[in-house]
């Protein structure tokens, strides 16, 4: 059975309410990732809305990007009415979920960046280098005096924008610590 198709609209931002079953972690870091999408590329990628009271479906993180940037309204899907609560239960953990069952062609990547030579991707955590020979790009962090010479299991420190913590990457509380509560596994 084909599925209804669906618009965009623009609703006020206000109205829209998020999902309480949300699984969807966004940590300050992605939410600030998100808002420099949206001011470097625009705001490409509506957010989905279900019901009467304009339930998030998928876009929790979008909106709250935008919210911080101060916008008043978002495109949104209008209406995923045509699910069912179950089938739109299920579709909120599916679109959260697909993207994490893959990961990159580190090749392509290294060859997408190599042609973005002159693009300053490191606010989404990219790096452009040319080959494996090229220089490591720092960034502008500069350590302070009281940075000890040994650190202690379980500890914490911010290094720029960057979180280094001294522990086990396996261990569930060591990753949500250098993550922000974001889950993932550490590389």
């Amino acid at each position: 059975m084909q599925k209804k198709l669906v618009f965009v609209e623009d609703f006020d931002i206000e109205k829209l309410n998020p999902y309480e079953g949300n699984a969807k972690i966004h940590t300050d870091a992605q939410i600030e990732e998100i808002m420099e999408s949206i001011r470097r590329y625009g705001f490409n990628d509506p957010v989905a809305v279900w019901g009467p009271d304009n339930t998030i479906v998928e876009g929790h993180g979008r909106v709250i990007a935008l919210q911080r940037l101060g916008y008043k309204t978002v495109p949104c899907i209008v209406r995923l009415d045509h699910l069912t609560d179950e089938e739109r239960r299920e579709y909120t953990l599916v679109h959260n979920s697909i993207t994490l069952d893959t990961g990159m062609d580190m090749q392509k990547v290294q060859e997408e960046l190599s042609r973005l030579i002159n693009s300053d991707m490191s606010a989404f955590g990219l790096l452009v280098a040319v080959d494996e020979g090229a220089a490591v790009v720092e960034d502008d962090y500069t350590p302070g005096e009281d940075i000890p010479d040994r650190v202690k299991l379980g500890e914490v420190w911010q290094l720029g924008r960057h979180t280094l913590v001294c522990g086990d990457s396996t261990k569930e509380e060591i990753v949500n610590k250098a993550t922000g509560g974001g889950g993932g596994a550490l590389l």
